[in-house]
Protein backbone atom coordinates (compact mmCIF):
# COMPACT_ATOMS: atom_id res chain seq x y z
CA UNK A 1 0.00 0.00 0.00
CA UNK A 2 2.77 2.43 0.88
CA UNK A 3 6.06 2.70 -0.93
CA UNK A 4 9.08 2.73 1.33
CA UNK A 5 11.30 5.75 0.83
CA UNK A 6 14.12 7.45 2.60
CA UNK A 7 14.42 11.21 2.99
CA UNK A 8 17.84 12.76 3.27
CA UNK A 9 18.27 16.33 4.55
CA UNK A 10 19.56 18.96 2.13
CA UNK A 11 21.72 20.38 4.90
CA UNK A 12 22.39 19.43 8.52
CA UNK A 13 23.04 21.55 11.56
CA UNK A 14 25.79 21.09 14.13
CA UNK A 15 23.70 22.02 17.18
CA UNK A 16 21.23 19.11 17.05
CA UNK A 17 19.77 18.00 20.39
CA UNK A 18 17.59 15.09 19.25
CA UNK A 19 17.59 12.58 16.43
CA UNK A 20 14.30 10.86 15.67
CA UNK A 21 14.24 7.62 13.70
CA UNK A 22 12.10 4.53 13.47
CA UNK A 23 9.45 2.73 11.47
CA UNK A 24 5.70 2.97 11.18
CA UNK A 25 3.62 -0.04 10.12
CA UNK A 26 0.04 0.34 8.87
CA UNK A 27 -0.84 -3.28 8.17
CA UNK A 28 -4.36 -4.38 9.01
CA UNK A 29 -5.29 -4.73 12.66
CA UNK A 30 -8.22 -5.78 14.77
CA UNK A 31 -10.66 -3.04 15.63
CA UNK A 32 -9.81 -1.13 18.80
CA UNK A 33 -12.97 0.15 20.46
CA UNK A 34 -12.83 3.92 20.59
CA UNK A 35 -16.13 4.67 22.26
CA UNK A 36 -18.39 3.47 25.02
CA UNK A 37 -21.13 1.26 23.60
CA UNK A 38 -24.61 2.55 24.41
CA UNK A 39 -27.89 3.06 22.58
CA UNK A 40 -31.06 5.09 23.13
CA UNK A 41 -34.24 3.48 21.72
CA UNK A 42 -37.44 5.51 21.40
CA UNK A 43 -40.79 3.84 20.57
CA UNK A 44 -42.66 5.44 17.65
CA UNK A 45 -45.99 4.84 15.86
CA UNK A 46 -44.13 2.90 13.16
CA UNK A 47 -41.80 0.92 15.43
CA UNK A 48 -38.66 2.22 17.11
CA UNK A 49 -35.98 4.84 16.50
CA UNK A 50 -32.45 3.86 17.55
CA UNK A 51 -29.73 6.35 18.43
CA UNK A 52 -26.53 4.32 18.95
CA UNK A 53 -23.15 5.83 19.81
CA UNK A 54 -21.14 3.70 17.46
CA UNK A 55 -19.18 3.58 14.23
CA UNK A 56 -20.85 0.34 13.12
CA UNK A 57 -24.49 1.26 12.57
CA UNK A 58 -25.50 -1.83 10.59
CA UNK A 59 -24.36 -4.18 13.38
CA UNK A 60 -26.57 -2.32 15.87
CA UNK A 61 -29.51 -2.61 13.47
CA UNK A 62 -28.92 -6.33 12.85
CA UNK A 63 -28.41 -7.11 16.55
CA UNK A 64 -31.54 -5.24 17.67
CA UNK A 65 -33.64 -6.89 14.95
CA UNK A 66 -32.42 -10.34 15.93
CA UNK A 67 -32.98 -9.70 19.63
CA UNK A 68 -36.53 -8.37 19.04
CA UNK A 69 -37.29 -11.01 16.38
CA UNK A 70 -38.27 -8.37 13.81
CA UNK A 71 -37.00 -7.72 10.25
CA UNK A 72 -34.00 -5.42 9.86
CA UNK A 73 -35.98 -3.14 7.53
CA UNK A 74 -39.47 -2.60 6.18
CA UNK A 75 -40.62 -2.49 2.56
Amino acid sequence: MFKERELRPKRTGTDLKHKVSGTFDLHSQYHFHMETQCCLVVPTEDGIDMFPSTQWMDLNQASAAKMLNIPQNKN
